[in-house]
């Protein structure tokens, strides 16, 4: 990177208010000559994050991270020191000058500045959309005016393998870089790269400081998947980005509450009819980051998805991310078959006021969820319903809460409060049995946030297999898909687990998890209680369908790991066929019997032969 002088630093630094960055990302409050919040890098109840006016620095006496507005925002955003002092610049007016050999220097280098190549290809599929009739058209047929799709910066990705690609190289943006940002593809063959996003409406998803991260693109016409996201980057985490965030956190403090839909133009819909206060999870499921994130802007979340069973189950599960981070949340209801986007269109602006007004408490929404599963007549379906409810009740955070909840609950069952704080009380008492392996310890909160890159592959890996058993539906193929897309033999491979895996029909989650592969134990706790410590039994393919967003692979391990998985469920079934045949020659070689062995015994006597590589032929 060209040097930059310690002048025109300070002279950044000079110029830029820390107050007023940091407020951008938490809720401050002013106590004597400094400002205190909850700290943005780790998880905490009490306000342990400082910031210092007139020495212009912060610090967490929690998590001992400090530092300039500088660091700040490097650490907040993930931005390399060179893109974090060109934004505090462009903030103050700063000028940073290169020359011309600096800057051609500059675009093969690491510290590229990554927020503009993504601003770049933005503006190029406006420029594209501008010129191509279908997708205005089909925009115009979702009511979206020409200001509109100014507004939001919407574009297009033509049905061209390099439309994207071409006019980024001219402009000098290397292919290594492209393709970091998930912008262009490896072609199989490996000769070249092609665009990701090919004939689809692209919606540019910003982080809160309004730079382009990534693209979320919704294929126009037929084709699958429906709607395609860019993967993980350097710039772009999917759990805790939330689309629309960057317009909708200052209406959000001044309303006080947040309104979160999942889809794209969910969202804009709600923009367009005066809900500014609106975000959207980028049409994946939301997550606890997703949570703390917004709990930097406002306390109060409305859930507002799809009237369908799939919305009121995605509902329920966003309930209780929220409830568990100690955020108060309330759930809309549509009409069955309405989304955010339909409803606004016919009903309007006042009948969307007027479900906000009347909107579930999300605990009750629980209640009204699990009691349409289970039902309340007879002891055996109050108990389901209980059992279903106390893992929410247990990781409330706040004991007053949880405190009413208790109440609220047991004046719904028409059972004594005791009851429900004693049943309570034995789940926190409760330990995992011990396993082959040894003791699986628990934690009050596994986040896959804990996992390393290669964990969280294997844990795609399951979510796969998941799949292929039928514990798991996935409609739109990009809640599982890995950072490229599947190859035949890759499918084929996971098919090959699937059919390797004995007995699988009624094992619980943890044989299925041990079935797939060696797993170290604190991963193998990690999953176990994610999966199944934190979800009722009934519950598990809701549970990683959940996880599943978070599971895009971030490393370049698939092929081994499908091969580890494939070698190891084939000696598993090898060592389990030798017992079952040889249990079947001990029945079959009496004492006593002689003379020659019918054909059924020398099948199995080859049979077993065979799993040893003898291939001999024992008919004598």
């Amino acid at each position: 990177m060209a040097k930059i002088p310690q002048t025109v630093i300070d002279q950044v630094l000079e110029r830029t208010d820390i107050v007023d960055i940091v407020s951008n990302y938490v809720s401050l409050k002013r106590r004597g000559q400094n400002f205190f919040g909850v700290c943005p890098f780790h998880k905490e109840k009490t306000g342990s994050f400082s910031v210092h006016p007139e020495r212009q620095i912060f610090k967490c006496f929690g998590c001992g991270k400090g530092g300039t507005a500088l660091t700040f925002i490097q650490s907040v955003e993930n931005l390399s020191f060179f893109e974090a002092l060109r934004f505090l610049a462009d903030r103050a007016g700063v000028r940073l000058d290169f020359d011309e050999d600096e800057r051609k220097a500059n675009r093969e280098r690491p510290d590229l500045d990554r927020t503009q190549v993504m601003e770049t290809a933005a503006n190029l599929f406006s420029k594209m959309l501008a010129n191509s009739k279908p997708p205005q058209e089909y925009l115009t047929r979702r009511g979206l005016s020409q200001a509109d799709i100014k507004r939001f910066r919407l574009g297009y990705a033509p049905d061209s393998w390099e439309a994207l690609k071409n006019p980024l190289s001219r402009m000098g943006i290397p292919e290594t870089v492209q393709q970091e940002l998930g912008l262009i593809i490896p072609r199989q063959d490996g000769n070249g790269f092609y665009d990701r996003f090919r004939n689809r409406i692209m919606f540019p998803i910003a982080n809160p400081l309004g730079k382009t991260v990534a693209f979320g693109g919704r294929i126009l016409g037929d084709g699958e998947p429906k709607y395609l996201n860019s993967p993980e980057s350097p710039l772009f985490n999917k759990s805790r980005t939330l689309y629309l965030l960057e317009k909708a956190r200052e209406a959000i403090r001044r309303v006080g509450r947040t309104l979160v839909v999942e889809g794209y133009m969910d969202a804009i819909a709600l923009h367009r009819f005066g809900f500014e206060n609106s975000v959207a999870s980028l049409g994946t499921a939301l997550t606890e980051s997703h949570a703390r994130v917004l709990r930097r802007y406002g306390e109060n979340i409305y859930l507002i998805y799809d009237g369908d069973e799939p919305g009121l189950m995605a509902a329920r599960r966003g309930a209780e991310i929220f409830l568990n981070t100690g955020l108060p949340v309330r759930v809309v209801v549509l009409p069955t078959g309405e989304d955010p986007d339909s409803f606004l269109a016919k009903e309007g602006t006042d009948a969307m006021k007027t479900l906000l007004d009347t909107a579930l408490d999300g605990f009750e929404y629980c209640f009204n969820r699990s009691v349409i599963q289970y039902g309340l007549e007879g002891v055996a379906a109050q108990r389901a319903v209980v059992r279903d409810l106390l893992p929410i009740l247990k990781r409330i955070p706040e004991a007053v809460v949880q405190s009413e909840y208790v109440t609220f609950l047991a004046g719904k069952m028409g059972v004594s409060e005791t009851a429900i704080r004693q049943d309570l009380s034995r789940m926190r008492e409760t330990r995992p049995e011990r396993e082959e392996s040894g003791s699986i310890e628990t934690k009050e909160e596994v986040k896959l946030d804990n996992l390393t890159p290669v964990e969280m592959d294997k844990l795609h890996l399951i979510t796969l297999v998941l799949n292929g058993l039928g514990l798991v539906t996935v409609e739109d193929e990009d809640v599982v898909s890995p950072l490229n897309p599947l190859r035949a033999e890759e499918r084929e491979q996971i098919n090959r687990v699937v059919d390797l895996i004995p007995d699988r029909e009624g094992l619980p989650l943890s044989a299925i998890l041990k079935n797939l592969m060696p797993i170290k134990p604190r991963v193998y706790k990690n999953l176990a209680t994610l999966l199944e410590g934190a979800f009722p039994e009934d519950k598990l393919a809701q549970a990683v369908l959940t996880a599943a967003p978070d599971l895009a692979p971030l490393c370049g391990e698939r092929d081994q790991l499908l091969s580890q998985v494939v070698s190891d469920l084939e000696e598993r079934k090898r060592k389990m066929d030798h017992k079952r045949l040889a249990q079947a020659l001990r029945e079959q070689l009496k004492p006593g019997q002689s003379g020659e062995l019918d054909e059924k015994t020398r099948e199995h006597l080859r049979q077993l032969d065979s799993l040893h590589g003898l291939g001999k032929d024992n008919s004598h």
